[in-house]
């Protein structure tokens, strides 16, 4: 079992092999990301989330923050 914890405080459980993805696509958070930032570290979505044992703690970032605009330039 997974354990995350968003930005906004809500925290859920997902099985193992979860993506990063696949939960925030939970909280309805999916549609505008473009990276995530999954405990301090930039991650791509496709992400399988590990399964430490620990809580995950997950962001999404968007095309109008600075770190999303950067992939974005970098992808290119």
């Amino acid at each position: 079992m997974i354990n995350v914890k968003f930005h906004d405080g809500k925290e859920a459980s997902f099985d193992d092999g979860v993506t990063v993805a696949e939960a925030l696509k939970t909280r309805g958070l999916l549609k505008k990301a473009v990276v995530a930032n999954v405990s301090g570290k930039l991650v791509d979505l496709c992400l399988k989330l590990p399964s430490t044992g620990d809580v995950l703690a997950i962001e999404p970032l968007w095309l109008d923050s600075k770190e999303g605009l950067d992939v974005v330039r970098h992808s290119v």
